[in-house]
């Protein structure tokens, strides 16, 4: 009953990959609203 689903197939390791793809997700749609809100360049610090 036991099967050998491998490295993806093990619930922590799904947990911990769900969370990374959550993060890079989040981290590219918060670039985009930064890249909406001061176009010219997103890399410059105000000030």
């Amino acid at each position: 009953m036991n099967e050998n689903k491998g490295f993806f197939g093990k619930p922590g390791v799904q947990t911990i990959m769900a969370s990374l793809i959550c993060i890079v997700i989040g981290l590219f749609f918060g670039f985009l609203v930064l890249l909406l809100i001061h176009p010219p360049d997103p890399f410059i610090r105000p000030g």
